[in-house]
């Protein structure tokens, strides 16, 4: 991944001022881009693009207070990744698409007097993309702003837009497109924010609502399903959660074709494996029991273990677990004979119980989200935990889970169960003792 780009060019600003129609790039991240001055075309990866750009990230929607160090020494926020590209004709991956942008997701904060999430002009073919990032302004100066492309030309296929877009002439605002010229736009959806239409009222062709959703339907199961029927094998929509809290905030994502399933030794006989990044590593280390971490861990329970954990990249540089991993990380942990639970501060820096998924031959796994600093506390078969696999957006009903003897126990389920047999007791009871009197 590339992070820290500072971009100042007057004509053409990007990690790329052009792409030719030969040129690929591919599995790339680009993080804390951002323009000093204004460009003529300006895009979070390239300018100028007549080729290929596919599975790419511009930007990052990252939430939390924990910071992280990079190899230089530099400390940066979760916030702070995230880029921010200015231009007359700006786009979050490109400026203006003449070739094919798939599977590529844009959080980069996009504002230019044409400004479009993907692309600020698509002459070409966007594909399996999403924006999240927020496109355009409501200064008179912005004349065009689209969720996925600013104009659009040519081809845009199985997308969506959770970002707000935002111009000075509301007719050329759109979910989509802000000003659409070609019918070639299908499969596609956003968020009903503020009931602006899927193109701009005076496009050429006015696009319909169908698309339209909420934005809690956008942050469902189904959606992802949704997403995936449209798209082939080349492109694969995931949702990540850990707890309550959302990777992307809670929006799909696209899975990274840089994975592969890995396993690593920790310390103390802890192990993590997950689908990662090759180049992905944990720095696990005990936690200082006089830190405020430590503090708000033990609050939970009993402290067996604490430990701090920095992710870092190859190089040495911080990054966040999340970006690098797909599917939640399993952590194994050896019980010693003891009911053992996880503590763990979430991205607030608040002290979390999760219950493990399993428990056997003396070892507990976790599903994790992202590794963070935690402990590994001793429970009472009374206490109460989460389950590491719940999701509290899924499920609706309300009980809790308890850990005994290792297992996962739901607390109202069996209440309500008892419940259930002591009232048909009752009443066969009733029956039995009333057909009697009726037998007299």
């Amino acid at each position: 991944f590339i992070i820290g780009l500072r971009l100042s060019n007057a004509d053409n600003q990007g990690l790329f001022d052009t792409i030719g129609t030969d040129g690929v790039v591919k599995d790339l991240m680009v993080f804390d881009c951002r323009s000093v001055t204004s460009a003529i075309n300006a895009g979070g990866i390239a300018a100028v693009n007549n080729g290929t750009i596919d599975h790419c990230t511009s930007g990052v929607n990252l939430a939390g207070s924990k910071t992280f160090t990079l190899s230089n020494g530099k400390v940066i926020k979760p916030s702070e990744y995230n880029s921010y590209v200015y231009g007359d004709c700006c786009g979050g991956v490109a400026a203006v698409n003449n070739g094919t942008i798939t599977g590529t997701r844009n959080a980069a904060v996009v504002q230019g007097v044409t400004s479009g999430g993907i692309a600020a002009t698509n002459n070409g073919r966007i594909y399996g993309c999403a924006n999240n990032g927020a496109v355009g302004s409501t200064s008179t100066t912005c004349k065009i702003a689209g969720g996925i492309a600013g104009v659009n030309n040519s081809k845009i296929t199985a997308c969506y837009n959770s970002g707000h877009p935002s111009c000075g002439d509301s007719t050329k605002q759109g979910m989509i497109v802000g000003d659409n010229y070609n019918a070639a736009v299908r499969d596609v959806f956003y968020s009903a924010f503020n009931e602006i239409p899927a193109s701009g009222s005076k496009s050429k062709v006015v696009l319909d609502d169908s698309g339209s959703m909420e934005t809690w339907e956008m942050k469902l199961p189904a959606f992802v399903d949704k997403l995936n029927s449209v798209t082939d094998d080349t492109v694969t929509w995931v949702r990540t959660s850990y707890q309550n809290a959302f990777f992307n905030n809670g929006f799909p994502t696209i899975q990274s074709r840089t994975l592969n399933q890995k396993s690593l030794n920790l310390s103390d006989n802890l192990s993590l494996s997950s689908l990662m990044h090759k180049d992905l590593n944990f720095n696990v280390l005990p936690l200082n029991e006089n830190s405020d971490e430590y503090a708000k861990l033990a609050a939970k329970g009993n402290i067996l273990a604490a430990y701090h954990v920095d992710s870092t990249d190859g190089s040495g540089n911080g990054i966040p677990a999340e970006l690098w991993t797909a599917g939640g990380m399993k952590l194994s942990v050896p019980t010693n004979g003891k009911t053992i639970c996880l503590t763990a501060l979430n991205a607030d820096g608040e002290a979390v119980t999760i219950a493990p998924d399993s428990v056997t031959d003396g070892t507990a796994i976790f599903t994790v989200g992202n590794l963070d600093d935690f402990a590994i506390t001793e429970m009472a078969p009374s206490d109460n935990a989460s389950s590491s696999t719940n999701d509290s957006a899924d499920n609706g009903n309300g009980s809790s889970g308890t850990v005994s003897d290792g297992a996962v126990q739901t607390g109202g389920t069996v209440f309500a169960g008892v419940l259930l047999i002591a009232v048909l007791a009752i009443v066969i009871f009733a029956l039995f003792r009333r057909r009697k009197i009726e037998d007299r």
